[in-house]
């Protein structure tokens, strides 16, 4: 007699699969809709209702998991705020909100390896993911310690130890799982990076702290990409790998696009889909690909997914990868290069830190597409492109001027070529792209009025067109940089930086 039961996929985790509370009425709606004792939809009915032209429920990563698999069965075991520890052993399932404050999470207590024991016995695919909630308690943890020095010696201290107690349970965890299942092909979800364009959680703060209490980086997207690479490959490189593949949804979640998140950490409904559109591919893959790991790149027209061998020492994008690596790799060596070659304080040690500065912040906001690349035209593609190069002309530029004299007619003409892509086609805000030009224009002013003083003795009238025209750039550029913290590109002060430029071009 045949089984009519369908495949079954079990899932374990924390709020990176149970984000039900923080999409579509979100977190306070949700409490109001609590205290009015007003029922939430069910998932049939909300995956339903996300097929119609308007009023569509925002779904969870579970209920998009479930629409893109319908001949699956899913048990949900997650549970928002839920730590390594928390999954093996246990708590309550209000741990994060408080007694009576969310129907959703009940004053209960849960243990997902017991509560969910037959479904992960009985399934085909087991997915877990978990571990981001052990870096969020001591985050809390340090915080509350209000001197900086004693914060620093208690993360150098303490922070270790979370990632080794992380490590060994996760293993303990995956251990425990195989033991109730065997046989089931195993899905380990890394975690995505936070949102770097939102702050509720303060986690690149923390991350700078944490660079420098521990040696990781100065940069905190540089700290925060070798905590999780450290973390992850702690447990890749010693469990046994057979039924098991990675989605890999660090490289796939851009922490530069704001609608991936929902208050810096958690995924939003836009988030979700992409997190389960990864799992589906995972899922589907036939025969069951071991040992492999998998993550979304975005691309013209679509999103693609990209599986390969899980190598050890594995590594995931740097979150830079997102937007421009090569530049931010660049003007992190521009700002190193200065430190050397210039003294604290003296003008063209502040001219370059302030390119630095306002480059990073360009690229933190810098759009070269949306992750779908299917809402932008091959034209649209190509715009980003050649921005891209300009601005990594550019940067190189900067690089080379700190390692030989500078070369005021390269420099200005890659300004002004920077200006005008950035005018024609900027996918970024303007106002970046305004304050990173009038930066440039502030460095070439300093440097032609440094130049124009030294020669002052020989040239005469010729040095003091140079210094005439240094000043009008360096006017022209702290206008820029003040005006683009208001409004866009301004015609006017265009007008007055390309005067300037003219000027001492002559000179």
């Amino acid at each position: 007699m045949m089984s009519d039961r369908k495949p079954s996929i079990t899932v374990i985790g924390d709020s990176t699969i149970d984000n039900k509370i923080w999409v579509g009425l979100g977190l306070i709606k949700n409490v109001l809709r609590t205290k009015a004792h007003i029922k939430r939809a069910d998932s049939d009915t909300r995956i339903a209702s996300s097929q119609r032209r308007f009023f569509k429920y925002e779904l969870s990563v579970v209920e998009h998991l479930k629409r893109s698999l319908p001949a699956f069965e899913v048990h949900d075991h997650t549970n928002d705020g839920f730590t390594t520890s928390d999954c093996l052993n246990g708590a309550y399932r209000d741990k994060v909100f408080g007694a009576g404050t969310l129907d959703l999470f009940p004053h209960q207590p849960f243990i997902p390896l017991v509560d969910g024991k037959d479904d992960i016995a009985n399934s085909e695919h087991i997915i877990i993911s978990v571990g981001g909630n052990n870096v969020r308690e001591f985050l809390h943890a340090a915080i509350k310690i209000g001197n900086e020095a004693a914060r620093k010696d208690y993360i150098k201290t303490n922070f270790p130890k979370v990632r080794e107690k992380l490590k060994q349970e996760y293993i303990e965890l995956v251990g425990r799982v195989r033991a109730i299942n065997p046989h089931a092909k195993i899905i380990l979800m890394t975690q995505y990076y936070p949102s770097f364009m939102q702050s509720d959680y303060k986690i690149y703060t923390f991350m700078k702290e944490l660079g420098e209490a521990l040696d990781l980086g100065n940069e905190p997207s540089d700290v925060i990409h070798n905590v999780v690479r450290l973390t992850y490959n702690g447990v890749l490189n010693v469990i046994d790998k057979t039924n098991i593949s990675v989605a890999d949804v660090t490289s796939s979640i851009n922490p530069f696009n704001s609608k991936n998140h929902v208050k810096q950490i958690e995924p939003s409904g836009e988030g979700g889909r992409k997190i389960a559109k990864l799992l589906t591919h995972v899922i589907n893959q036939s025969p069951v690909s071991a040992g492999q790991v998998y993550h979304i790149e975005p691309g013209y027209p679509s999103e693609y997914i990209i599986g390969e061998p899980l190598a050890e020492n594995w590594s995931p994008k740097h979150p830079h990868e997102f937007t421009n690596k090569k530049c931010y790799d660049l003007l992190k060596e521009v700002a190193s290069l200065c430190d050397e070659k210039y003294a604290v304080g003296t003008p063209m040690y502040q001219a370059f830190h302030n390119v630095h500065e306002e480059g990073m912040a360009l690229l933190k906001n810098l759009r070269k597409c949306d992750d779908n690349g299917s809402r932008y035209s091959r034209q649209q593609h190509q715009d980003a492109a050649d921005l891209e190069r300009s601005l990594s002309r550019t940067v190189s530029l900067l690089r080379l001027d700190l390692t030989k004299p500078i070369d005021l007619l390269a420099f200005k003409s890659q300004a002004n070529d920077l200006k005008k892509h950035a005018t024609k086609y900027a996918n970024g805000k303007l106002s970046y792209w305004k304050k990173f030009i009038g930066a440039l224009t502030l460095l070439a002013g300093v440097a032609l009025m440094a130049a124009g003083a030294v020669f002052i003795p020989v040239t005469g009238g010729l040095s003091a067109v140079g210094i005439a025209g240094g000043v009008g750039l360096f006017a022209a550029g702290v206008a820029s940089i003040h005006q683009g913290r208001q409004k866009g590109l301004s015609k006017a002060l265009d007008e007055t930086a390309s005067a300037a430029l003219v000027a001492s071009a002559k000179a």
